[in-house]
C-alpha cells in the first residue's frame, strides 16, 4: 500500500520508510505539511504517517485540511511525536487525527500501527465497492421502475376523450414509481358505454403488476362478453364475478376494489356494481352530489362473493366522479384526512365549471391540502359526463 511520511527529519523519514518496505509498502516522502498535502492529492495514498511539529504547517493544521476536504477517499493518519500530553492528544483527535506512536518507537509498534490502518483502509474499499455495486443496482432497479411508470401511464386513458355521447376526463398520480390504480372506458355497441375504476389493496410492484395485468385482461370485448347478459341487459355485477373467479387465489392476499358501469346512451339509464371501491359521487340537479351505493365485497377476496348491480338515472349535463381511495384518505401534516365531506363540497363547487378540468382540480386541491408532500397513496380521479344529444 502507498504510504505517505511526513516529516521535517530527514533521518526520522528515512527510518520509517525503511521500515515501510520491509512491511511491503511503498513511503512517499514529504519534508513539511504544504508538501505532504500536495503529494496526498497526487500519490492517492490513504494512510498518512506525519510528525506533529513540522514547520510551516504542523501535524494537526495538515490533519484539518485534509478532513476539510470535499470528496475523495478517507486518509488514515497515524501521528507521530514526542509529546505525551493529555491535551496534545486531545487536540489531535479533535483535528481528526486516528492513531498515535510516540518517539521513540520501535519497528514492532510502527508494524502493529500501520498493520491496523491497512485494515481499515481495506475495510473501507471493500464497502465502497459494495456500496458501488448497489449504487448501479438501485440506479437499474429506478431505471427500470421509470420504464414501468410510462408503460404504465400508456395504458391509461389520460387527459379528455369523448365516447358518443359520454365526456370523459382524468387525473392519475402514483405516490410512487407505478400505481395499483387502473380505469378504463370503452364503445360497447348498441348505444351502451362500459366504463370501469379499481384500486388494488396495497402499494408498489407487485400492486402495480396486478393493475397492468388487470387492464390488459379488460379490454372492450372482454367488458363487454361479460358486462352484457345473455338477455341483452346490463349487468357488470357479472363482470365482478368473473374477475373475482379470475382474481382469487387460495396462497395470496391480494385483492382489489372496483365500481364497473354500463350505460344507455339514449335513455341515461345506468347499471353498475360496486366491488369495494369509494362510492362515486352523481351530479347533477339541484339537491347535490349524491353517492352511488355503498360497500360490497372487493374482488380476489373471498371466492364465494356475491355481487350485485344497482341502478341510476344520468341525465344530460350530470356527471359521474370516480375516485380512489387516496382522494379522502389524503393527510395534512397534522394527521388530519381530507374527507368525503371536503371532496363532496369541492366537487359540487365546480359543478359549473368544465367537466374537463374537474380531475385536476381536485388533484390541485389535495396537494394543497398535504402543503407539497407527495401523496401516500395512489390518486384516480376519472369523470364521466353525460352530453345531451346533438
Amino acid at each position: 500500500m502507498r504510504i505517505l511520511v511526513a516529516d521535517d527529519d530527514a533521518t526520522q523519514r528515512f527510518y520509517i520508510s525503511a521500515l515501510l518496505r520491509k512491511l511491503g509498502h511503498e513511503p512517499v516522502e514529504a519534508a513539511d505539511g504544504e508538501e505532504a498535502l500536495r503529494l496526498l492529492e497526487s500519490s492517492g495514498a490513504h494512510i498518512l504517517v506525519c510528525d506533529l511539529d513540522m514547520p510551516v504547517m504542523d501535524g494537526l493544521d495538515l490533519t484539518r485540511r485534509i478532513r476539510e476536504r470535499r470528496g475523495g477517499h478517507y486518509v488514515h493518519v497515524v501521528m507521530v511525536t514526542g509529546r505525551d500530553r493529555e491535551d496534545d492528544r486531545r487536540r489531535a483527535l479533535d483535528v481528526g487525527v486516528d492513531d498515535f506512536i510516540s518517539k521513540p518507537f520501535e519497528a514492532s509498534m510502527l508494524r502493529v500501527r500501520i498493520s491496523a490502518a491497512v485494515r481499515l483502509v481495506e475495510h473501507e474499499r471493500q464497502l465502497n465497492e459494495k456500496n458501488r455495486i448497489l449504487h448501479e443496482a438501485h440506479e437499474q432497479i429506478r431505471a427500470d421502475l421509470e420504464a414501468a411508470a410510462l408503460a404504465q401511464r400508456r395504458m391509461l386513458p389520460l387527459g379528455s376523450s369523448v365516447l358518443g355521447r359520454c365526456a370523459f376526463s382524468a387525473s392519475f398520480v402514483p405516490s410512487a414509481f407505478v400505481s395499483g390504480d387502473m380505469f378504463g372506458y370503452f364503445e360497447l355497441g348498441q348505444g351502451r358505454i362500459g366504463f370501469y375504476a379499481i384500486d388494488v389493496a396495497g402499494h408498489g410492484v407487485q400492486a402495480a403488476l396486478t393493475s397492468v395485468a388487470f387492464g390488459h385482461l379488460v379490454t372492450a370485448e372482454y367488458f363487454a362478453s361479460k358486462a352484457i347478459g345473455p338477455d341483452g341487459r346490463a349487468n357488470p355485477a357479472a363482470l365482478a364475478a368473473s374477475l373475482n373467479r379470475r382474481f382469487f387465489k387460495t396462497d395470496s392476499d391480494e385483492y382489489l376494489t372496483l365500481f364497473a358501469a354500463v350505460l344507455e346512451e339514449d335513455t341515461g339509464d345506468l347499471s353498475y356494481c360496486l366491488a369495494g371501491y369509494p362510492p362515486p359521487l352523481l351530479v347533477g340537479g339541484a339537491s347535490g352530489p349524491r353517492r352511488l351505493g355503498d360497500g360490497g365485497f372487493p374482488v380476489g377476496l373471498l371466492a364465494q362473493a356475491v355481487y350485485s348491480n344497482s341502478h341510476a338515472k344520468v341525465e344530460p349535463g350530470d356527471r359521474i366522479v370516480m375516485f380512489s381511495d387516496g382522494a379522502t384518505e389524503a393527510e395534512d401534516p397534522e394527521g388530519t384526512a381530507f374527507g368525503d365531506t371536503r371532496l363532496s363540497h369541492l366537487i359540487e363547487n365546480e359543478a359549473a365549471q368544465d367537466a374537463s378540468r374537474l380531475p385536476r382540480r381536485v388533484t390541485e386541491e389535495l396537494m394543497r391540502w398535504r402543503q407539497g408532500h407527495s401523496l401516500a397513496d395512489d390518486l384516480t380521479v376519472l369523470v364521466m359526463e353525460r352530453r345531451p344529444a346533438s
